[in-house]
């Protein structure tokens, strides 16, 4: 398994705003093939946040590259700064499902 962690800093005024945006392409980050599971964790009074998916295979993840990057776009309103990408083979997880 490999993941691709974003890690993001939103602007705080505008916190509900980015939030709802987020719902709408929440369905397509879902379709992605070979998506394992998908997280995004933030903190309203500093902006800071997380969001993290994992995916079957590199190959997988590469594949949605350019949607990711396009969905990204599409927040460049919300952040105050632009936001860093990691990506890596997951070495370590717990399904508790």
């Amino acid at each position: 398994m490999h993941a691709r962690v974003v890690t993001y800093n939103l602007n705080v005024d505008q916190w509900d705003d980015a939030i709802a945006a987020l719902e709408p392409v929440m369905g397509q980050i879902g379709a992605f093939p070979g998506l394992k599971s998908w997280v995004n964790v933030g903190n309203r009074e500093t902006g800071k946040g997380t969001a993290m998916a994992v995916f079957d295979t590199l190959e997988a993840l590469e594949a949605v590259t350019d949607q990711v990057n396009q969905i990204l776009a599409g927040f460049g309103a919300y952040f105050s700064a632009p936001p860093t990408v990691d990506i890596g083979e997951v070495v370590a997880h717990i399904d508790n499902s």
